[in-house]
């Protein structure tokens, strides 16, 4: 139940974000570059964001605790 649950909340904050403006990436991009940090790699060193890293950061950490990848792939 708590990886849906959190798997939902990510699902929620990417809607959220996409919703201040026309949304001009795939999500599949967020939740790339979410699981490049969750991997340990560094924004804007290793790749480059379209969005703030905070967007990003939100999505690593929950895949940090759900620790369940299958969720998001």
């Amino acid at each position: 139940m708590i990886p849906l649950t959190l798997g939902a909340l990510s699902a929620l904050i990417v809607f959220v974000q996409s919703q201040r403006a026309i949304p001009l990436i795939d999500y599949g991009y967020q939740i790339e570059n979410a699981y490049r940090m969750y991997l340990g790699e560094m924004p804007y060193r290793d790749f480059f964001l379209a969005l703030t890293p905070g967007t990003y950061a939100i999505s690593a950490a929950i895949m940090h605790i759900s620790q369940n990848l299958l969720l998001f792939y």
